[in-house]
């Protein structure tokens, strides 16, 4: 009985933001650069896990999925300072869905579904319980279809970093593949090119979570080394987003 309330619940408030969407799609996209709102809802948050106990503890979380951006809100953003100002915002290429697991802890039909996040922290990692099959499916396929269209909407990204000891921007584009050019010199306006590789030229990535990210062309110069302020993290993200 208990599930079937939270069925007739879960479907009230499903329809409640059906109604609202419009209004909260018009204030995301004037507030928040344009952006276009393609998925939205409630869900449950892991912020705790006792290995001991096995005892999970959640908070409610309201995600709404951009074309460019996932922003987490402790509310619904019903006002407009509401949609300004979230709690936590990604850009959308940074992120990467884990495929979802079913909860054992529950005798019901939950699944686990985690979003790995690339930042200059290193990885960060959301876990959120998803209470049917259909709330499932609207998830993955809308951040999926997401980060798709933003790879081909935005088409390149720029990560500034060194190289040999040279300050260098590394540009990952979705079709050319990588390119590296020099900072321009005093008195110099235009970047140098330094090497291009396409895509299918890569055998092999890695990172050492902190400032080294390492590309293998397997080219005469060997593995590539470049260094970056922070965690390479979010270039690996964008390069499993465009790759």
């Amino acid at each position: 009985h208990a599930r079937n309330w939270f069925y007739i619940i879960h479907s009230k408030i499903s329809r409640c933001l059906l109604e609202i969407l419009p209004e909260i799609e018009e204030r995301f996209y004037a507030e928040r650069d344009n952006n276009e709102v393609k998925a939205l809802g409630w869900l449950a948050e892991q912020v705790h896990y006792d290995d001991l106990t096995t005892i999970k503890s959640w908070r409610p979380v309201f995600l709404v999925l951009t074309d460019s951006e996932i922003c987490f809100l402790s509310h619904s953003p019903v006002s407009r300072q509401a949609s300004r100002e979230s709690n936590i915002t990604y850009p959308v290429l940074s992120s990467r869905l884990i495929q979802s697991t079913r909860d054992t802890s529950t005798d019901i039909d939950i699944s686990l579904l985690s979003l790995r996040v690339g930042t200059k922290f290193g990885v960060v990692i959301h876990t959120f319980r998803i209470e049917t099959k259909y709330d499932l499916d609207y998830w993955t396929t809308s951040i999926s279809q997401c980060i798709q269209s933003a790879v081909q909407r935005i088409k390149e990204v720029i990560f500034p970093c060194k190289w040999n000891n040279r300050l260098c921007k590394l540009y990952l584009h979705y079709e050319d593949g990588f390119a590296l050019y020099a900072e321009p010199d005093i008195g110099n306006i235009s970047a140098r090119l330094l090497w291009q590789e396409p895509f299918e030229k890569l055998r092999s990535s890695s990172d050492d979570n902190n400032h080294l990210l390492m590309l293998d062309f397997h080219g005469e110069e060997g593995v590539m080394e470049l260094y970056f302020d922070a965690s390479p993290k979010s270039f690996v993200f964008h390069l499993h987003a465009f790759f």
